[in-house]
């Protein structure tokens, strides 16, 4: 049996158990989705059997807890997918490759991401079950701690600054009186030189005058007396002012100096606090180096655990115990119930295109990687808040190219075959497998469908011809090239046939057409002006049977009859104007469009070129 009609009954059964509300059941069809996955992408006969042991291996999970009906389906199951698979596996029995642990670096730690019991958790060292980003917690809570003491450093030097500004302040004003005290005393001292001067004119006075002036005098020198004392007194109070003031100035700059040294030796405590924790940790990562060359753990205290070498050593307790075995570094891993070193890369982080690093397009994988290959990749465009696993073409005309529907024309007449591609707004895509493609339709599985994919798009691309189940552009026979930068803004992907976009009806503005130039790149020649709806990058007869997406050379109208293109059917066909229920479509906003109606098959780039038949796909760059 091909690989599509094996991926399909893999399929079916995920289907199926997805019915079921059983954990059980539930598991099997996880277990059948990580088959589907694997045994996609397997080349070899030992990757295939490689991806049914583990197949086998993950429903004997689920069959432990299973109802006896439910365990019963799971094996018959099972059997069947041995059965399509079509190869003798006996010679890989025992031989199920182990599964490498991703591990990552952060922060300078190693986190290693490990599978226990089907659940990804990620370990530091050997049993610290953390979260992917705890350890970022813990550095902003460090950086925190520093900070706050770093705060108080500052507030204990602005404080201490503060305070010897006022203690100068005091100092200066303490100064300046007793420098006023000092003028005064030299003041009175200077009066007191004058009453000496007067009293000397007064004795010569006396002299030529004594009789007269006697009791003056006498008066005079009682006065002066007066004077002195006084004098005595008052500098007597200026000295105790003075001593006193040189007291109280003391005590202030001891109190001072206290309270300063006291913030002072409280702002060196915490550093040197800090500066012990720091040499702790300097140490603790020494001992770490010196116990990891050894093939040891440092546990705190010492080194733990034997020399490397021994897989005996890995087991349940163990997960995550990173030994250094024969010349490799190896990590103790859980392969579905075997506990064994598996050697590791370091990366820093998940490669462009991955489940966990999905890429914007497949120009910015090219652009981060100039060797990447075509293949299978994860992509997120702008404003979609989920990622879908598509195709990308990394090599016809220069790459980048990224798969967005697929539909199969089997007649160029209506057939229950047929599968014309389904609307490209789909929410979360539709019937979705660009590995496994043949004999059907899907659109890529994005929250908006396809539409944020061609809006941030500059090239649209229409391949068709021949069936390939899987691969890029270079499978089809005829390739078209469509510039539509000029129109992305505007594009929905709405339902554009006649009795829709094409002429507007409640809720749903009418369409504009607009002129496009389409170059053919393989089987036709030339490049030629055409026409679509910009908003959904397709055209309706005025019967809407077919419409579809593409263009045509009709002019700027909303509905025409033609036959030129490029042009590939879809299932807005007949949409509002079914006649019976076969082959009816409905999703997105097609209510009963057709799936099997073709007219003329799929259209060239030219009049006359239609009656072609294949598959029918759609890319966008």
């Amino acid at each position: 049996m091909n690989a599509h009609v094996l991926l399909d009954v893999a399929l079916l059964v995920v289907l199926v158990f997805s019915t079921s509300c059983q954990a059980d059941v539930n598991d099997a069809s996880r277990c059948h989705l990580q088959f589907v996955t694997e045994s996609s992408t397997a080349t070899t006969p030992e990757q295939k059997c490689g991806a049914f042991f583990r197949l086998v291996q993950c429903n004997d999970d689920a069959v432990k807890t299973a109802s006896t009906e439910d365990a019963a389906l799971i094996r018959q199951t099972q059997d069947e997918v041995a059965a399509s698979l079509g190869l003798d596996c006996t010679p890989y029995e025992g031989q199920v490759p182990a599964k490498e642990p991703q591990v990552y670096s952060h922060n300078g730690s190693l986190y290693f991401e490990v599978d226990e019991s089907k659940s990804v958790t990620f370990v530091r060292s050997r049993r610290e079950v953390i979260t992917p980003w705890s350890l970022a917690s813990e550095l902003d809570s460090t950086n925190a701690r520093v900070d706050d003491l770093s705060m108080a450093v500052a507030t204990a030097t602005e404080a201490q600054s503060t305070e010897r500004a006022s203690f100068l302040d005091l100092v200066a004003a303490m100064t300046t009186q007793a420098v006023q005290s000092a003028e005064s005393v030299l003041s009175n001292a200077a009066t007191i030189a004058e009453v000496s001067a007067a009293i000397s004119n007064e004795t010569s006075r006396a002299v030529t005058a004594e009789e007269s002036i006697h009791s003056q005098l006498d008066g005079l020198s009682s006065h002066v007396s007066s004077k002195v004392l006084s004098l005595e007194s008052y500098v007597g109070a200026v000295s105790n002012q003075v001593v006193q003031s040189a007291g109280s100035l003391a005590a202030a700059i001891s109190s001072m100096e206290d309270a300063v040294g006291d913030n002072v030796d409280e702002a060196l405590g915490k550093v040197s606090e800090l500066r012990t924790r720091v040499e702790s940790t300097e140490d603790s990562i020494t001992s770490m180096v010196s116990c990891g060359v050894q093939g040891q753990v440092f546990n705190g205290v010492g080194c733990d655990g034997a020399q490397a070498g021994s897989s005996s050593q890995c087991t349940s307790e163990s997960v995550g115990l990173v030994r250094a075995q024969n010349g490799q570094l190896k990590v103790c891993t859980n392969n579905d119930g075997s506990f064994e070193f598996v050697a590791f890369s370091i990366g820093q982080s998940f490669p462009l295109g991955s489940f966990s690093n999905p890429a914007p397009s497949a120009t910015a994988i090219l652009q981060a990687n100039t060797n990447a290959e075509s293949g299978l990749y994860w992509i997120q465009p702008a404003n979609e808040y989920a990622p879908a696993l598509t195709y990308c073409d990394m090599s016809f005309q220069g790459g980048g190219y990224m798969l967005a529907a697929y539909g199969h024309i089997h007649s160029s007449s209506s057939h229950d075959r047929n599968r014309a591609i389904a609307p490209l707004n789909h929410p979360n895509g539709y019937n979705w497998s660009p590995g496994a493609r043949a004999n059907s339709n899907g659109v890529i599985a994005l929250p908006f469908g396809a539409v944020y994919l061609a809006r941030q798009a500059e090239t649209m691309l229409m391949a068709a011809g021949n069936i390939p189940d899987s691969g890029g552009i270079d499978q089809y026979t005829h390739v078209y090239e469509i510039s539509i930068t000029h129109v992305r803004s505007h594009i929905t992907f709405k339902n554009h046939n006649r009795d829709n976009g094409a002429v507007g009806v409640t809720g749903l503005a009418k369409m504009t057409p607009a002129q496009f130039t389409v170059t053919a790149l393989r089987g036709d020649s030339g490049t030629r002006t055409r026409y679509a709806l910009r908003e959904s990058l397709g055209v309706t007869w005025s019967d809407t049977y077919p419409s579809g997406y593409g263009f045509n050379g009709c002019g700027l109208t909303s509905y025409c009859t033609w036959g030129d293109g490029p042009f590939f059917p879809s299932v807005h066909s007949g949409d509002q104007r079914c006649s019976s229920s076969a082959n009816n479509f409905q999703g997105a906003d097609v209510a009963c469009g057709k799936t099997n109606y073709v007219h003329q098959g799929w259209y060239g780039i030219d009049n006359g070129q239609y009656n072609r038949v294949g598959q029918t796909s759609i890319w966008f760059k």
